[in-house]
């Protein structure tokens, strides 16, 4: 009877092991929401950038913000993408790397959604307070991706490119204006070490890849979008210098990054005035229209 006992228990135990298994790696792999805001916490400054964002919820929207024109909507379902909408552009959409992996979006902070996820990442999104959008990927294990691909629709037809100078990149719609502007990804590990970082595209995802090997983790990763009422007003200022009104000069700089437009506006300088620059980014009665206001 003692030697039945025995068996019973060791099957048991041995049944135990072999179920347990499986769950301790999602454990493992697990990221909560609680682990995706502790990282961004870390990052000196990044949620201040949405201190004083107001959001609103429904049933499918965790945040949704207005700000200078442009309607983010960030939805619980990560599957059902960040919609940015502004007026007199198409509204894009834009599908979060792994969103098939990942549970349902909470708002964290101010204009901040994370959504906790079980292969070692997780996402988050950041609604900003000058209309910008923040795309951020918590990586929290030596086994997680290294590439984070966010499939982007635009209305009617549109692609995305990488800008030439600067590591950044660009979404175009059907006629080739800029709807958004990306700029160049940057990643750091829980040291605050930088991280290898850059994009790639196909013209419909923009893939961000993060050489995470050997970090300090968590990892966080970050593409921040500018939505087109910036880019038009930050053109025609740079636009404006490149035609000799230098009193707008420290605006340009201000608004753009990594010396890409500062380049933009030399050529802009040679090829002639505010057409020519404003041209490479948003279409010239835009600009025209926004004079009038």
């Amino acid at each position: 009877m003692k030697q039945l006992s025995l068996a019973v228990l060791g099957a048991t135990m041995v049944a135990s092991l072999v179920t347990a298994t499986p769950a301790s790696a999602d454990e493992a792999d697990l990221v909560t929401t609680a682990e995706t805001s502790q990282a961004l916490s870390a990052t000196p400054g990044l949620l201040a950038e949405s201190d004083t964002v107001l959001t609103t919820a429904d049933a499918d929207s965790a945040a949704t913000s207005t700000v200078d024109g442009t309607t983010l909507d960030v939805p619980k379902d990560a599957g059902d993408g960040i919609t940015i909408d502004t007026a007199g552009t198409p509204a894009i959409s834009v599908e979060l790397p792994n969103a098939d992996d990942a549970a349902t979006g909470n708002l964290v902070a101010p204009g901040t959604v994370a959504y906790p996820a079980d292969n070692g990442t997780s996402n988050a999104v950041q609604v900003t307070e000058d209309g910008g959008v923040r795309m951020l990927t918590v990586i929290d294990s030596a086994d997680a991706p290294t590439e984070f691909a966010y499939n982007i629709t635009v209305p009617g037809g549109g692609r995305v490119a990488l800008q030439l100078e600067g590591g950044g990149a660009e979404v175009l719609d059907s006629a080739n204006n800029v709807v958004a502007l990306i700029q160049a990804p940057w990643a750091r590990d829980a040291a605050g070490q930088s991280i290898p970082t850059h994009f790639t595209t196909d013209g419909s995802a923009l893939t961000q890849h993060v050489e995470h090997a050997g970090a300090t983790y968590p990892v966080t990763a970050d593409p921040f979008w500018i939505i087109a009422p910036t880019v038009i007003v930050g053109a025609f200022q740079a636009a404006a210098y490149a035609c000799g009104l230098g009193y707008l000069a420290g605006a340009a700089w201000q608004i753009f990054w990594n010396g890409w437009v500062w380049q933009q506006v030399r050529r802009a300088g040679r090829e002639g005035c505010v057409e020519g620059m404003v041209g490479r980014f948003v279409p010239w009665s835009k600009v025209r229209n926004l004079i009038k206001r």
